[in-house]
């Protein structure tokens, strides 16, 4: 223990004493205006409304509930990778122009960059000559089927020039794909629009609403189909990755509603679910990722800002509970002041188990409905000690 701590903790000792030591005196001199206090069986404190208000005196009712207890993980803000997108090009090129930057917010179909591209010549050069061979294919099966239906060729005829016409519609079907991965639907374009089509710009649409989170692109740059331009990211929602050590792991369950903290806004707590629990521990650090989701609909939780996560996780699901102040150790005992009515608190021993922030199990001596002492049981214990001494 460092010294600074412990002087912290000398003048934290130092201070209950003297608070102790006031109201005892406090209520000594309460009682010589309004009479000795009554002390009954030497287990009761029994105190005036003056009194009760010098003290401060404040009490709760022991109630059943669930009995949660605290994990705090450390964390960081990610955006949510299931609405996360790279975006790549629709054919290959040149970058000629960017519509859209790092950080902005975009719509779906919105465009974010211009390609330059000869792709696009090639693709109608294929669609032309397919849109021919279909033609030609169709008219020369329409003739063929006139015919065999006269009875002037063979049913092999016939069936040659079927197949080829349905061949020649497949490689049309294909050529128009391709151009409208483009963007391009030739049945819209003017007749013979692609005769002194020599070049392009393609253009890179979003292909959802979102913040562009990443650009790895700039004017002039050369790409391909297979080059990533930009990130796309929808932040409405986002991810908070945190880590669990191993005595917290069995602890940590799907569904478990979790609490952040960002130093950004101290002020502020956010509250999600734990959606996820990896099944493997991080080899370097030997710990578990844990994932919270959360809304982020005013956007103030930024992907990259570090987090303090915590869970309650429940003990037991039905238990009586006091709040920690109301119960006080004795020598050998742990005990509680009941409030009996009429400013008489009873002193009660109890048997604790289990602990959690805010709330102690009690297993005996009390019953769900009785109003505990909170704010001034140490007070009432070292006012009934006392008296207990003066009694000796």
């Amino acid at each position: 223990m460092s010294s600074k701590t412990h002087r912290l903790l000398r003048r934290n000792l130092i201070v209950r004493a003297l608070v102790v030591a006031f109201f005892v005196i406090l209520l000594g001199s309460e009682a010589v205006i309004a009479g000795d206090v009554e002390q009954p069986a030497g287990q009761d404190v029994k105190l005036t409304s003056k009194q009760i208000e010098l003290i401060g005196l404040k009490t709760a009712v022991a109630s059943e509930g669930v009995l949660t207890r605290d994990i705090w993980l450390n964390g960081e803000v990610t955006a949510d990778q299931d609405r996360t997108l790279q975006i790549m090009p629709k054919a290959g090129g040149v970058i000629v122009e960017l519509k859209k930057t790092l950080g902005d917010d975009v719509r779906a179909n919105d465009t974010l960059a211009l390609i330059e591209s000869q792709d696009i010549p090639a693709a109608w050069a294929t669609y032309d000559v397919a849109r021919s061979k279909a033609d030609l294919a169709d008219n020369q099966f329409a003739r063929n089927e006139t015919l065999w239906n006269k009875k002037v060729i063979a049913e092999e005829d016939y069936l040659v020039s079927k197949q080829g016409a349905t061949e020649a519609q497949a490689q049309l079907k294909a050529a128009v794909q391709k151009l409208a991965l483009f963007g391009i639907d030739p049945t819209k374009m003017p007749e013979m629009a692609s005769a002194n089509f020599t070049s392009s710009r393609v253009p890179v649409t979003a292909p959802m609403t979102g913040t562009i989170v990443e650009k790895k692109i700039a004017i002039g740059d050369q790409v391909t189909e297979q080059s990533p331009l930009f990130r796309l990211a929808n932040l409405d929602k986002v991810w908070v990755i945190a880590n669990a050590f191993e005595p917290d792991m069995a602890s940590l369950k799907v569904g478990l509603q979790a609490s952040v903290k960002l130093r950004a806004y101290p002020q502020r707590t956010f509250e999600g679910t734990i959606t996820w629990v990896s099944q493997v521990l991080d080899e370097k650090t030997r710990t578990l990722a844990v994932r919270v989701e959360l809304d982020n609909q005013e956007r103030l939780l930024k992907p990259g800002s570090f987090a303090r996560v915590l869970v309650l996780v429940p003990e037991k699901s039905t238990s009586l509970s006091v709040p920690p102040a109301a119960v006080q150790r004795q020598d050998k005992d742990q005990i509680v002041f009941v409030d009996e009515g009429s400013g008489v608190y009873k002193r009660r021993v109890v048997k604790t188990a289990l602990q959690a922030p805010g709330a102690i199990e009690i297993v005996q001596g009390l019953k769900a409905g009785e109003r505990v002492v909170t704010e001034g049981s140490f007070v009432l214990k070292s006012e009934l000690e006392k008296s207990n001494f003066g009694e000796d």
